[in-house]
């Protein structure tokens, strides 16, 4: 989120239906044998009294069995404008979240997993970013509803910033 605002408004009275407030345009796709890519942006933020552009680059890398996420947030150029960002993460009831030194662990029923990060930059140097866990409700389907662990970070300040975490499986148990 940018600002408190989804890229797609919902349109009230209207369940299940979003504003088609954003474009997404893919501007790069690799399938390689070990590694997987894609890089996309949509203009979802493009209706704020500030506009802001995000970019997502997202890759898998099949040897290490390791997710990339890398997040560009761009500002028109110039502007000095004060932005909140607010990544959440969502997690199915059965998962919990343990802090570990740079990031999180993650058990759940099929293995632990590292999430480390999020780690930001901001004009080239790094960013605090504040990070918590909440409890919140997920839907398997319609009418059941689950409490389950959201991770939510959140930063404020002036674009360009990226943020990147990755998601791995853990071997071993956290030291």
């Amino acid at each position: 989120m940018v600002d408190e605002a989804e890229q797609n408004r919902v349109i009230p009275g209207k369940l299940f239906c979003l504003h088609p407030d954003s474009r997404v345009q893919v501007l790069q796709w690799d399938d390689g044998p070990a590694v997987q890519s894609v890089v996309a942006e949509h203009d979802g933020y493009g209706r704020l009294t500030a506009p802001v552009i995000h970019r997502r680059d997202l890759r898998y890398d099949r040897d290490r069995a390791t997710w990339l996420v890398v997040d560009r947030l761009t500002g028109s150029s110039g502007a000095s404008h004060s932005h909140r960002l607010e990544w959440t993460l969502v997690f199915a009831p059965h998962c919990r979240l343990e802090p570990i030194e740079q990031g999180w662990s993650l058990v759940t029923p099929r293995g632990r997993f590292r999430l480390d990060g999020p780690h930001l930059q901001a004009g080239g140097q790094d960013m605090p970013i504040r990070a918590s866990v909440e409890q919140g409700l997920v839907a398997p389907r319609y009418g059941v509803t689950f409490e389950a662990s959201l991770l939510r970070w959140q930063w404020d300040g002036p674009l360009p910033v990226e943020g990147r975490f990755s998601i791995s499986r853990q071997v071993h148990a956290p030291r």
